[in-house]
């Protein structure tokens, strides 16, 4: 999904859509490959607005766009 996003650096603004229909934007800060993380699913890291990082599962997303 992250390696259809053409161009995504560190700080990049992105918006995430989630399976449940909510969403949120904030800046991109990483991304952990499945084998490297408990329990084998890929978790890209992102930093709100109000400065709290998240680690959100792939298997959570729909969606994803920079803003």
């Amino acid at each position: 999904m992250l390696s259809e996003i053409e161009n995504l650096d560190i700080n990049t603004e992105i918006e995430i859509l989630f399976i449940d229909g909510k969403s949120m934007i904030g800046k991109y800060k990483g991304y952990t490959e499945a084998e490297d993380n408990e329990p084998n699913v890929s978790q890209i890291d992102i930093e709100a607005d109000d400065g709290t990082w998240y680690g959100i599962d792939e298997t959570e997303i729909k969606n994803i766009e920079k803003v």
